[in-house]
């Protein structure tokens, strides 16, 4: 019976043991999976906050990037502005010149117009001189014809030695007198040549200013053929020219076209001025250009070897500035004038460094300057 009782007691010694460790286990059990659950959470909340830290990482990326943009667009409008000032700056510079210019022709002129009057009245003075020598002299070539008649009708034995010296000295005096005659209707014709020319010259001077004048005007609009042209039209349309070897058009194997076209056919030498007949050209040239609206121009002035005179326009230095400038007016014209996409076009000024020939005398010069329209492969 005690042993049956130690056994007992054995039994429910152990399954109270086993039941404790059980219950260990589970709460240990309980315990991790409440710690796994905390750390999942945790690791859900770190994730979540991480996102929104992206999200706010990224919206502010965004919004630096925009405004830096911002500062770009800022500083490229600041920069065209700064390019726009110096252009007006520019150009207020040359009409300060073109009108100190105009002023000292202006004076040129009327000196030109009181030498032109000095020289109508001295012409007046000397041809009322001329009219009263010339009527003297015919008077008194009369009375001398008068006396010779009167001595040639008298019967020759009366004639006295005295009567023969008075003839000879009124043939001398009448050869004399027809000299006279000849040298003053020399001087007549001189003078009345002199006229002429003063009279051309005031003309032209006239003409001279009136273009001065109308300097700072717009170029004259020429209606201009809307259609577009290929290489081989345009050569045909400025056929004159190719032939005169004023313009030259080259066709490359890459798909370029160049287009040589001398200054004399544009501007006026040393001018920076587009005329009458460069508008023409350029008006051809321009709609072979809208023939490829995809494609690049690039505008190249160039000049002769000739330095840059002093009195012609403060801010043209060298022939570097004379070229570029050139350049730009042909830029401005088929922008403004035949509305070529000022995106499409180069400017360029290659100065007197890119020359045809090598050479010094007039032809040689005249080929050199000349502006070359690039129409650039794709």
């Amino acid at each position: 019976m005690n042993s049956y009782n130690e056994n007992y007691t054995q039994t429910n010694s152990s399954s109270s043991i086993a039941w404790i460790i059980s219950l260990i286990l589970l709460l240990s059990s309980l315990s991790g999976w409440y710690f796994y659950l905390q750390a999942d959470n945790d690791y859900k909340k770190s994730q979540k906050q991480k996102q929104r830290i992206q999200k706010q990482y990224s919206q502010k990326s965004d919004e630096l990037y925009e405004s830096w943009d911002k500062v770009q667009q800022k500083r490229d409008k600041n920069y065209r502005l700064m390019i726009k000032v110096d252009q007006c700056k520019l150009e207020t510079t040359l009409l300060k010149n073109k009108l100190g210019q105009n002023t000292q022709e202006n004076s040129e002129l009327s000196s030109c117009q009181q030498s032109l009057n000095k020289a109508h009245s001295d012409f007046k003075n000397k041809r009322l001189v001329t009219n009263n020598t010339v009527k003297k002299m015919a008077t008194e070539l009369k009375q001398c014809q008068l006396q010779m008649t009167s001595i040639k009708n008298a019967p020759i034995e009366k004639a006295k030695p005295v009567e023969v010296d008075s003839i000879k000295a009124c043939q001398s005096d009448r050869e004399k007198f027809q000299t006279q005659i000849k040298n003053k209707q020399q001087t007549i014709a001189r003078l009345q040549k002199d006229i002429k020319q003063l009279k051309t010259e005031k003309t032209s001077i006239s003409a001279m200013l009136a273009s001065i004048f109308t300097t700072n005007k717009k170029t004259e609009v020429i209606p201009e053929d809307n259609k577009n042209i290929t290489p081989k039209q345009l050569n045909n349309e400025l056929k004159k020219e190719i032939n005169d070897k004023k313009i030259n058009i080259i066709s490359q194997k890459d798909g370029a076209i160049d287009i040589s076209i001398e200054n004399d056919l544009i501007f006026k030498p040393g001018g920076i001025q587009i005329l009458n007949s460069g508008v023409i050209i350029l008006q051809k040239v321009a709609r072979l250009l809208r023939s490829y609206p995809d494609r690049k121009v690039q505008i190249i002035g160039h000049t002769d070897n000739i330095p840059v005179r002093a009195g012609n326009y403060k801010p043209i230095l060298s022939n570097w500035e004379l070229s570029a400038i050139r350049a730009g007016a042909i830029i401005r014209y088929l922008q403004h004038g035949t509305k070529i996409a000022p995106q499409r076009m180069i400017l360029l000024g290659a100065s007197q460094y890119q020359p045809l020939e090598e050479g010094n005398n007039d032809s040689i010069r005249a080929k050199n300057r000349r502006i070359e329209i690039r129409l650039l492969a794709k």
